[in-house]
């Protein structure tokens, strides 16, 4: 069961990652860039050291989601503010 979760977070942390990264414009990528070096920094643990049987799994799955959140609500806001003043302007 815990597999399974852990599992389940894993991929939508993989998922939020890949959409930012798939909608991010060029003229984006500057402004959240920052946050998203935060992210590759709580993901190398993962992709160096950790396995399943390793201690902290939990805790890497953590930081990994709540970074992942972070970039991708900013994105988000970015897009939203964008739409707005798009729509003022036409």
């Amino acid at each position: 069961d815990t597999f399974r979760a852990w599992t389940g977070n894993l991929d939508l942390i993989v998922n939020m990652n890949n959409s930012v990264l798939s909608s991010l414009l060029p003229v984006e990528k500057p402004l959240v860039d920052p946050y998203l070096a935060k992210f590759d920094v709580a993901i190398q643990p993962g992709l160096e050291s950790l396995n399943w049987r390793s201690d902290g799994v939990s805790e890497f799955i953590g930081e990994s989601m709540e970074q992942v959140k972070v970039v991708h609500g900013i994105l988000k806001t970015m897009k939203d503010n964008l739409g707005a003043v798009q729509d003022i302007v036409n």
